[in-house]
């Protein structure tokens, strides 16, 4: 699609807009779109700059949200359009503390242990019923128990959403709305509250005292709850991205497995770096640091450290 294509580019330059974006929606690779753009410099010219043109262009694949690093263009260029889940909407932010009160709050079936799946279409009261998200047309899904960390699904994607790194804008909107879910609001009342932090604390625990302990994480910030955001700059060397080589297990730091990872990074946020004792191997400088890591590994295994209420 040239330049020079006379008389057959003259209808498209009197398309409108929409007709425009509707076009390119059918067109599946970014690439293409981006042809289509330099194919002319009054194209080029009019949309390449125009935010709104690359979120209409968006909305045509149902996609109405987007990381706030990232532009509707950078969106759309990098191919991550076509790969988000687009039933993760802003609506279901609607009715959080009806979805609250139905996710932690006991019943004479349920208590915090046992496991359910919240139903997170608005005004919809379906818990851990078989079927329901078919049978209804209904997509997402909260899941939660001891082993299950909060875990949005996309019943119509058929997976997981929020956990690919490359979908920017899934990712955020995902535990900004687990963030929500799992945090008291202004129409929270104190028991739901109270519920709330019991249900939460006991995942954690669940979780922190499982085996394959590896991640530092500072000390202070593990033993403070509800923690706020991680961020380990205490534990990293001034002038690099190292960590301090004279820190102290128990002292400085402490140990958290890959799920308890995974966790922080859902419900609290990382600002800063997290490393494993595996990214130190190669670095002599912390032959004293990991030899401490490496006693309370074996110690553990014969004795496990259990976190309590």
């Amino acid at each position: 699609m040239s330049a020079d294509c006379g008389m057959g580019m003259v209808p498209l330059f009197r398309l409108s807009n929409e007709l425009i974006i509707r076009m390119l929606s059918f067109l599946d690779h970014s690439n293409t779109i981006l042809e289509f753009l330099v194919s002319h410099s009054s194209f080029y010219n009019q949309f390449y700059d125009d935010d709104d043109f690359w979120r209409d262009l968006c909305s045509h694949h149902y996609v109405t949200y987007r990381s706030p690093s990232t532009s509707w263009r950078q969106f759309v260029l990098s191919q991550e359009m076509y790969y988000t889940c687009p039933h993760l909407t802003m609506s279901l932010f609607q009715t959080l503390v009806q979805k609250q009160e139905l996710a932690f709050l006991p019943s004479a079936s349920l208590d915090h242990t046992s496991y359910r799946c919240i139903c997170l279409y608005p005004h919809c009261h379906s818990i851990d019923e078989e079927n329901h998200f078919h049978l209804c047309s209904h997509s997402v899904g909260l899941q939660i128990s001891l082993f299950h960390i909060f875990t949005l699904q996309c019943y119509s994607c058929g997976r997981s959403i929020g956990d690919d790194g490359r979908l920017l804008g899934e990712k955020w909107l995902t535990q900004t709305l687990i963030r929500a879910i799992t945090s008291p609001m202004g129409k929270t009342s104190f028991d739901l509250a109270k519920e709330l932090f019991q249900c939460r604390r006991l995942i954690e625990i669940s979780l922190f005292n499982r085996p394959g302990w590896s991640y530092i994480v500072e000390k202070s910030w593990y033993d403070e709850w509800p923690p706020g955001q991680l961020n380990n700059k205490i534990l990293q060397k001034e002038d690099t991205k190292g960590l301090i080589c004279t820190l102290k297990i128990g002292t400085d730091f402490e140990l958290v497995n890959n799920a308890s990872r995974y966790c922080i990074e859902r419900l609290y946020g990382l600002s800063g770096m997290i490393l494993s004792e595996y990214d130190l191997q190669t670095d002599v400088s912390y032959c004293q640091l990991l030899h401490g890591i490496h006693l309370f590994q074996q110690r553990a295994r014969f004795r496990p450290p259990i976190i309590h209420l």
